[in-house]
């Protein structure tokens, strides 16, 4: 009789090992400080919202029912809610890029695999913070969106969902329609159509997917949301190994790469730094988080420099 192989560490993915991370994010989430009616500040752990009246702005996924302003929803034709001061919990959006380019890892872990960690560790992170969290998980064959929730079992649930498409997609090299920078900008626009406000945006995606085409809803976003980008990337992405012969495969085809051209390695490494300082500069001007992370450093520096940030 076989005996069933054990996953692989830093390639597979199984919800055993992102479940475990709750553990670790339970003892190192703290309370978060809300404004109370009275403008001072104080700390809670407690869910629902305040008594004070703000303001009403369109419905968005998750919000409850009874919070609806039927008024203006009656005469504008859109439903609208209302937000009361001193809420407790705010909506967390958490943005996973399964796409084929995040399956590449010359050391310690795949950029999939780091990113799925980091993604489960924000997850747990918010929901110990008793806020509602929704995902949005997407690849070359099409995504998968969740509405946000405080429910333990959802974020269960969409873990579950992550590691199946991961798994999937590791035995796939089935290549998609779009290039990777279109299928990121797709996603930014989805969450733009959506018209999110009030929400922490957290995007795990592929650094080298990342362009100047996608920051018109990338600024619409930050003007309503606080919006935190973690671009993964691998060191052999930023630069080529020492002068040499190296032989490659994707599992089917053969590669000889020859890195002695000295022109050659600094062309491929300027094209990444540029990438990264273009993406970094527009961060900046719009106040946005951006912290890119190598998955070659491994998983444990990868998930001390997120909590380090968060």
């Amino acid at each position: 009789m076989s005996t069933p192989t054990s996953p692989i560490q830093g390639v597979e993915l199984t919800l055993a090992e992102l479940l475990q991370l709750e553990l670790r994010t339970r003892h190192a989430t703290t309370p978060r400080y809300v404004d109370s009616p009275g403008g001072t500040q104080y700390r809670t752990r407690l869910k629902g919202r305040g008594m004070d009246y703000d303001e009403t702005r369109s419905y968005q996924p998750g919000d409850e029912i009874r919070h609806m302003d039927w008024r203006v929803t009656a005469r504008t034709g859109k439903a609208h809610t209302k937000v009361f001061r001193a809420e407790r919990e705010r909506p967390v959006l958490l943005l996973l890029d399964q796409s084929l380019p995040m399956f590449f890892g010359s050391r310690h872990a795949l950029k999939s695999v780091l990113a799925a960690r980091l993604f489960a560790r924000a997850l747990w992170r918010a929901l110990g913070s008793g806020d509602r969290v929704g995902a949005r998980l997407y690849s070359e064959h099409g995504g998968q969106q969740f509405t946000p929730s405080h429910r333990r079992s959802l974020a269960v649930h969409v873990l579950h969902q992550l590691v199946q498409a991961h798994q999937q997609q590791l035995r796939s090299n089935k290549q998609g329609e779009l290039a990777s920078d279109e299928l990121l900008n797709r996603q930014w626009q989805t969450l733009r159509a959506q018209a999110l406000h009030g929400y922490q945006i957290q995007a795990f995606v592929n650094l080298a997917s990342c362009s100047e085409a996608q920051q018109p809803a990338l600024s619409w976003l930050a003007r309503h949301n606080e919006l935190r980008i973690y671009p993964l990337y691998d060191q052999l992405e930023a630069e080529l190994p020492p002068p040499g012969h190296y032989l490659g495969t994707d599992g089917s085809a053969r590669l000889l790469l020859d890195t002695s051209d000295t022109s050659l390695r600094q062309q491929y490494q300027q094209r990444f730094a540029a990438i990264e300082s273009h993406l970094l500069q527009f961060c900046r001007q719009q106040g946005v988080l951006c912290l890119p992370l190598s998955a070659s450093d491994g998983l444990a520096h990868g998930l001390k420099q997120f909590e380090e940030a968060a």
